[in-house]
């Protein structure tokens, strides 16, 4: 890695390079120019401004050494001053199955130059937590560029290096094949899939997970991949055909597919694979919304089954309650108060209707409950012990 700023001037230089001590310190001539060149990262012109010779002089000499000069591509890097931001991918194979997702979903990757050694990186969003994780992704691997334009979405790009991210030249139309060797490499691009495409949480206030997009193939590779692990989906659906275009004036391109869930077992069981991957905050909120709102309605449905288990204890001991309570406004008054049922309910076991009920409540001087009882009383809760 360069150890100095680039475009330094030609007295910056000498005064950093002190060519007395570092022919002290460096004897040989070809140990001087080896270190020159690939520790220091200097060019041979900057070489040659610290040795007070010509430029031809120092490539002569580092041919002769057997110095290998870098190629065209690593000297324009060198001269951008971008090299020491390019640092390797260091991650394993799911982190690498995770970046493959979000790249396949979200972002735009090409060489930026046929011969160079340089992958760009581009992404662009309205949204700023997708452009903060595009940038926590890839902004530690090369040199980030963002800017914003005037109707107002956020664009970014980054240079990463050739050898190091080739495979995210590679994605092609469908999955990885690394991304299928295993359950855990697949559910880590899943991940970044859903980070790109995906949305989760409620619907008109039921739990729901969605995927969208034009990838037809992998829509229908995650399903059957799903469906494999008994995780039930329905299959994907298309839901916009080429050349549509909305009312903002975007055109469809190609046909684009969905791919949903709103069954409870289905989101839980996908929901305890999918949720370590995740990294966007959005969709991590998301899913834990939609984690409470199965948990709720599972609470309430268990509250129900209950009730009606109750209801039909009552409607069983309907003789003993006529001898416990001969007289109706006792009888009334407790199932009212004492087994918190509704008035529609009370109609049932005495034989009435609701209305004919909410008269006898006011006659015998009941006090109704208040809108916020009866949803305590929906929900479960008894109002009296």
């Amino acid at each position: 890695m360069r150890k100095v700023p680039v475009r330094l001037s030609d007295e910056d230089l000498r005064r950093h390079f002190d060519v007395e001590k570092l022919r002290h310190e460096f004897p040989n001539e070809a140990e001087l120019l080896r270190y020159l060149y690939w520790e220091e990262m200097l060019s041979q012109r900057e070489i040659r401004v610290i040795l007070n010779c010509c430029q031809s002089v120092v490539s002569n000499r580092m041919r002769r050494y057997g110095i290998k000069a870098r190629s065209n591509a690593e000297a324009v890097i060198m001269a951008a001053g971008y090299a020491h931001e390019r640092h390797a991918f260091d991650g394993d194979d799911r982190e690498k199955c995770y970046y493959m997702g979000f790249a396949k979903g979200d972002c735009h990757v090409k060489k930026r130059f046929r011969n160079g050694l340089t992958i760009e990186v581009k992404c662009h969003s309205t949204i700023p937590e997708q452009m903060r994780l595009f940038e926590a992704l890839f902004g530690p691997y090369g040199h980030f560029k963002q800017w914003k334009t005037k109707k107002g979405s956020v664009h970014a790009t980054v240079g990463l290096d050739l050898g190091s991210f080739a495979w995210l030249l590679d994605l092609g139309d469908c999955i990885p094949s690394l991304a299928l060797t295993n359950d855990e490499n697949f559910f880590a691009f899943l991940g970044g899939y859903s980070d790109a495409e995906g949305r989760m949480g409620l619907d008109s206030e039921v739990a729901m997970f969605k995927l969208a997009s034009c990838d037809k193939v992998i829509l229908h590779q995650i399903h059957e991949r799903l469906m494999e692990l008994d995780i039930k989906f329905p299959g994907p659906a298309m839901i916009l055909s080429a050349g549509y275009v909305d009312k903002r004036g975007i055109r469809c391109n190609r046909d684009f597919w969905r791919l949903c869930s709103q069954r409870k077992e289905t989101l839980l069981a996908l929901f305890e694979r999918l949720g370590p991957y995740l990294r966007h905050r959005h969709k991590i909120e998301g899913m834990k919304a939609a984690i409470r709102n199965i948990e709720e309605r599972n609470t309430r449905l268990e509250r129900a089954q209950h009730r009606k288990q109750r209801l039909r204890e009552l409607d069983k001991s309907k003789g003993d309650l006529l001898c416990r309570f001969p007289e109706e406004a006792d009888l009334i008054g407790y199932l009212h108060d004492g087994e918190d049922l509704f008035q529609w309910e009370i109609g049932e076991m005495i034989g009435c209707s609701a209305t004919t009920v909410g008269r006898k409540l006011k006659r015998y001087g009941i006090k109704t409950r208040t809108r916020s009882e009866a949803k305590k009383v929906v929900c479960g809760y008894r109002l009296r012990s």
